[in-house]
């Protein structure tokens, strides 16, 4: 899952794409609620379930609070790329990455 991309923006302008569906949750309002980190990796797991073997990206990721502040509900676009370059580029873009600075 680490290939799929979460952004608040709309997809980049020039790189064709499909749109694969809508995600959406809702959950009761907490700190974690608000997370981005959180919600990226919640909005990869939904998407990945739904389309495993073509999910590149997720794109206008909204959040919005009910009109009482006890519930956020998120909302996105699962997209994947016509283009077979950037679909590459995507789902390797991890690879050879070092965590260490010693190359450990």
């Amino acid at each position: 899952m680490a290939h799929i991309w979460v952004t608040t923006e709309a997809p980049a302008a020039g790189k064709p794409y499909t749109e694969l569906g809508q995600l959406t949750y809702t959950v009761p309002f907490t700190p974690d609620a608000i997370d981005e980190a959180k919600i990226s990796d919640k909005l990869k797991s939904m998407a990945f379930a739904k389309w495993p073997d073509t999910i590149d990206a997720i794109v206008d990721e909204n959040q919005t609070t009910s009109p009482d502040g006890s519930q956020i509900t998120v909302t996105a676009k699962a997209i994947k790329y016509d283009s077979s370059v950037d679909r590459e580029a995507l789902h390797h873009m991890n690879e050879g990455m070092v965590a260490s600075p010693n190359g450990n």
